[in-house]
């Protein structure tokens, strides 16, 4: 009955430290078969924790900051668009009196270079702007690089979890052929484990033993 019995198959390469049960030893769902080293399992868990506490880290940082960027940027926005409009305003006043011969050339200079700083504040105020959509954008990034991260993360709990190797079901080890300082690798057959109570076996009878059968009766099965 293959639903009674159940290979146990390496998930992982590793050297086998501990092989706590035997052949023909019954266990139950969970006990241990046998203990991998997972010395560098461990410590590949160890740095894809790290990396997703700082990539963490590092978006939390940005989430907090990009607020207060925002205000202080729209703020100045506003000043620098205020101080551009007066100072235009007021140096197209003075060309007019300029124009008119009303002011001398060193104040039309004054005011010209009033508007020309008001441009460059403007100009600078409009570059932070834009650099706030790339904070934002470099969020976007920041979270993809958490989700990676937690995603490798998960891959490293996995694979240490890998290294102890249990029993899936009830039964009797009937297969164990591993042994400390051996290394396993993916995929490998470490144990083979079968319920033998409710255990049935189809057998070829020759037809002249038949009339000698009857349901019920005992039998010796030789593997």
């Amino acid at each position: 009955d293959t639903d009674a019995t159940a290979q146990i198959k390496a998930e992982i390469a590793a050297r086998v430290v501990e092989v706590p049960t035997q052949e023909g030893k019954e266990v139950k769902a969970g006990d241990v078969l046998l203990r991998l080293d997972v010395g560098e399992m461990q410590a590949r868990l160890n740095l894809a924790a790290s990396s997703r506490a700082a990539a963490q880290s590092r978006l939390d940082s940005a989430r907090i900051a990009l607020p207060m960027e925002k205000a202080r940027t729209a703020a100045s926005l506003a000043e620098a668009q205020a101080r551009f409009a007066d100072a235009k305003q007021k140096h197209d006043k003075k060309k007019r009196l300029y124009d008119n011969r009303l002011i001398a050339s060193g104040e039309m200079e004054s005011s010209a270079a009033e508007l020309s700083a008001a441009q460059a504040a403007l100009n600078v105020a409009q570059a932070n702007l834009e650099q706030v959509a790339v904070q934002e954008q470099q969020i976007k990034v920041a979270e993809s690089d958490v989700k990676q991260q937690g995603a490798q993360l998960r891959v490293a709990e996995l694979n240490l979890a890998h290294g102890t190797v249990r029993a899936p079901i009830n039964g009797t080890v009937m297969e164990l052929p591993v042994k400390p300082g051996e290394l396993v690798q993916p995929g490998m057959m470490v144990a083979r484990i079968t319920r033998l109570e409710g255990l049935y076996v189809k057998a070829l009878v020759d037809e002249v033993d038949l009339s000698r059968l009857t349901v019920g009766q005992s039998a010796e099965i030789t593997f």
